[in-house]
């Protein structure tokens, strides 16, 4: 009888932490099933804040100078939308370890990135591998979809 209390035990603490595990993905995705669009200034304020070098910040400000006109939007279902002035690009999105990574596949382009911070209005993420100098992307809810 012993035996089995204890295994009903490990069963339910492996319930629990499986369930609550699933309501931070949730919460987490509720976040990102939105339309986002990104922050320069917001950005620069990021890469101050890591005491970025010149030539880090000269990256950024050469790859942002495009960016900051760029809508994405985020579906529950898995699908994304981006945007930039007439270029419309479909593609796909999941999380990962945990929802601690967000995978972005846009063409035939796949890019995992750290989710630094993600909530109602803000999403911050930092690229695992990229060519060039890594910076954080900062997002912000786009309030005039």
């Amino acid at each position: 009888m012993r035996l089995n209390e204890q295994i009903m035990k490990r069963i339910w603490l492996i319930f629990l932490l499986g369930w609550c595990s699933g309501c931070a993905g949730r919460q987490e995705k509720a976040h990102l099933c939105q339309e986002w669009k990104y922050d320069l200034a917001a950005t620069r304020q990021e890469m101050a804040i890591r005491e970025a070098g010149f030539a880090e910040t000269s990256y950024m400000e050469s790859i942002m100078a495009g960016l900051q006109f760029a809508r994405i939007r985020f579906f529950d279902n898995g699908q994304l939308e981006f945007h930039l002035d007439s270029l419309r690009q479909e593609g796909k999105w999941r999380f990962r370890r945990a929802g601690k990574e967000l995978t972005l596949r846009i063409t035939d382009k796949e890019q995992t990135h750290q989710i630094v911070r993600i909530g109602p209005d803000t999403l911050v993420l930092q690229p695992l591998a990229e060519e060039g100098l890594p910076f954080p992307r900062v997002l912000v809810r786009d309030t005039l979809q």
